[in-house]
């Protein structure tokens, strides 16, 4: 079996390259741990395997995260578009607020205004 090596950046890496490469990782560190002897140089090669195996689960727990966290999002962004979503509420959610009034007929109300000020400064008031 060749030396095995890690790449110098494994967010380039797909999926597949990233579980290969974690593969490969873990069963050079488990040839070299079961030996017989091992050297200062097997043991820094050992801490290299298993730093590059921790990066290798941290990268890929971080693409589950980011992915979970988009399909949340997109989801609701369908439910608002869909008019699904707690944001939009339905007939069914909707209570009315306070005892319902007669409705007034527009004929019945006429809006008084008059000019106040003097000498036509331009102000208008409503009564109150």
């Amino acid at each position: 079996m060749g030396e095995f090596s890690f790449p110098e950046d494994i967010t380039v890496l797909n999926v597949e390259e990233l579980d290969a490469l974690l593969d490969g990782a873990a069963a050079g560190f488990d040839t070299m741990s079961s030996s017989s002897t091992v050297t200062t140089g097997d043991l820094a090669r050992l801490r290299e395997l298993a730093t590059g195996v921790e990066a290798i689960r941290a990268e890929k727990a971080e693409r589950i995260e980011v992915a979970q966290q988009a399909a949340a999002e997109i989801e609701a962004v369908a439910a608002s578009v869909r008019g699904d979503g707690p944001e939009s509420p339905t007939e069914s959610t909707v209570e009315p607020v306070g005892p319902a009034k007669e409705p007034i007929a527009a004929s019945t109300v006429r809006p008084t205004v008059r000019r106040a000020g003097a000498q036509g400064v331009g102000r208008w008031a409503c009564p109150a």
